[in-house]
């Protein structure tokens, strides 16, 4: 996944990322919901996707200013690295940005 987003088109780039923004509330909401899961483990796992998408709306800002405070590798390696702080989150970060990934593609 991270080469595909690496090598976006750059026209593609922001269309992705507000998807990816929308999968990430369905991803919020699945893992507000998990019943089976410890509720500090839970918690832990929405503030990781909360960070993620301050990550994401920093890019978009980025790409709408030309600014260069987060480039596409640098929002990458956050994402990898709040995801790697929650393993709870994992599958469905990945399922979101799959997600995303196929609503551009389609």
């Amino acid at each position: 996944m991270v080469s595909s987003y690496l090598t976006i088109d750059p026209e593609l780039e922001e269309e992705f990322l507000i998807h990816l923004l929308f999968e990430l509330t369905i991803a919020y909401r699945s893992v507000s919901s998990d019943e089976k899961e410890d509720c500090n483990h839970i918690q832990d796992g929405l503030k990781q996707i909360n960070e993620i998408n301050h990550r994401v709306l920093n890019r978009i800002r980025d790409i709408r200013q030309n600014g260069d405070w987060f480039t596409k590798e640098s929002t990458w390696e956050m994402i990898e690295h709040h995801i790697n702080l929650s393993p709870l989150i994992s599958g469905w970060v990945k399922r979101a940005i799959k997600n995303a990934f196929n609503k551009i593609n389609a």
